[in-house]
């Protein structure tokens, strides 16, 4: 029937399942590996923790050498990359992931948010970029939104391999 009203129960089984799903989604990243690539290390120690407090375990990498031995000896799931770094800069960096086919999600974090910048580290594999300095909130949103996103890339994977589709 068009114009009446959901039932009580149903706008109530409605709500715990956005709940639930909004829990579970808060839970999903728990299990999550970032490493933060940048040259500053107060930037690295606080954003880690900040990381950390938010329920994911974290990874640290001063400058972008360090950085890729991480990524080739590590299960990374997110990147949190700079691009400005003295030797290997976060432009390499990415080249490097993509070059070598390494399965995670890179995050731009720089203060260098041209309009050609943004448009090479994408067009280079990126998924966001955040520009420096950002608010807390989006740094988490960001984080958040990634892992959501790639749960579902894995969930439909699964199902897709489950019922025989590639």
């Amino acid at each position: 029937m068009t114009g009446t009203k959901p039932s009580i129960h149903t706008r109530a089984t409605s709500m715990a399942s956005i709940l639930s799903n909004s829990a579970n989604r808060k839970t999903d990243h728990a299990l999550k590996q970032v490493l933060i690539i940048d040259d500053e290390p107060k930037l690295l120690e606080s954003t880690k923790a900040l990381i950390e407090a938010n329920g994911y375990h974290c990874l640290i990498a001063n400058g972008g050498k360090e950085g890729l031995n991480i990524l080739n000896s590590h299960p990374i799931e997110i990147v949190l990359l700079d691009l400005t770094m003295p030797e290997i800069d976060g432009y390499e960096v990415l080249r490097n992931i993509q070059q070598n086919n390494i399965d995670v999600d890179v995050v731009i974090v720089s203060g260098e948010a041209s309009f050609d910048n943004a448009t090479k580290v994408f067009r280079d594999g990126a998924i966001d970029f955040l520009n420096k300095p950002y608010k807390t909130p989006q740094l988490i949103s960001t984080l958040e939104n990634v892992t959501y996103k790639k749960t579902i890339k894995r969930s439909s994977e699964n199902c897709s391999t489950s019922t025989g589709r590639i």
